[in-house]
């Protein structure tokens, strides 16, 4: 079992801890044994609690969910029901990863002044390149954000090729901007908040979705591969 250093707080959230647990000893995230991991993951809020490190509630609330798992899997009659969300909770940290590595190759360009606007700035000659495109099928939800923004500005009905944008989108604004919206409607279709939207407003929201699941504060999920993400409380 590898070392590991006890400092939670590079942590942007539990699945962040849980996935470094995983990449630390080598194990493929389809193959996670549960009883292995929890014990990992205790041990490592248990450390950081003995060295008087804070520890957020939602890094508790992925250990709650860990030893419910791990107790259901002790229990005959509860087996199928520990089978459903242990595979719920690898299906949580595989679409995790995708999102987290798409918006950490988003941020890189955003953070380089490549995808930001300016004001009067022809959108019709942005172009968004294949730089960022992922190859293989482990990455797959990175087909449904290149589709949102492939789909940008296809609307050639706008008079002018020239926007005035007055600043720039923040990530908290959005981020607060969907929690309302999530709030309201229990559900939210992604595809639907960007609609029609320019592509740094696209690129923001998505880096605002990002913030708000290492925060623990909403789940996402995909009907199917490639299709439209959809945002839940949680």
């Amino acid at each position: 079992m590898s070392t590991i250093d006890i400092n939670i707080e590079t942590y942007s959230g539990p699945f962040d801890l849980l996935l470094d647990l995983i990449r630390k000893n080598k194990i493929d995230i389809y193959d996670v044994n549960i009883n292995d991991i929890t014990s990992q993951y205790l041990d490592y809020l248990s450390k950081a609690s003995a060295l008087n490190i804070e520890i957020r509630v939602e890094f508790l609330y992925l250990a709650a969910t860990l030893i419910n798992i791990k107790t259901k899997m002790l229990l005959p009659k509860d087996l199928d029901d520990s089978e459903n969300l242990q595979s719920d909770l690898v299906e949580q940290l595989i679409l995790y990863s995708k999102f987290k590595f798409q918006s950490e190759v988003l941020r890189k360009l955003y953070d380089k002044n490549q995808l930001s606007f300016t004001r009067y700035t022809d959108l019709n000659s942005f172009d968004i390149g294949t730089d960022f495109k992922v190859v293989g099928s482990t990455y797959r939800l990175n087909s449904s954000i290149n589709r949102l923004l492939n789909g940008a500005f296809e609307d050639e009905s706008t008079d002018s090729q020239t926007v005035i944008f007055k600043d720039k989108y923040k990530v908290e604004y959005l981020a607060q901007s969907i929690i309302e919206d999530i709030n309201k409607l229990n559900k939210l279709d992604f595809s639907k908040v960007v609609n029609k939207k320019e592509k740094n407003f696209i690129i923001t929201a998505f880096l605002a979705v990002l913030e708000l699941l290492n925060q623990g504060k909403i789940n996402f999920y995909q009907e199917e591969n490639f299709s439209d993400i959809y945002l839940e409380k949680k």
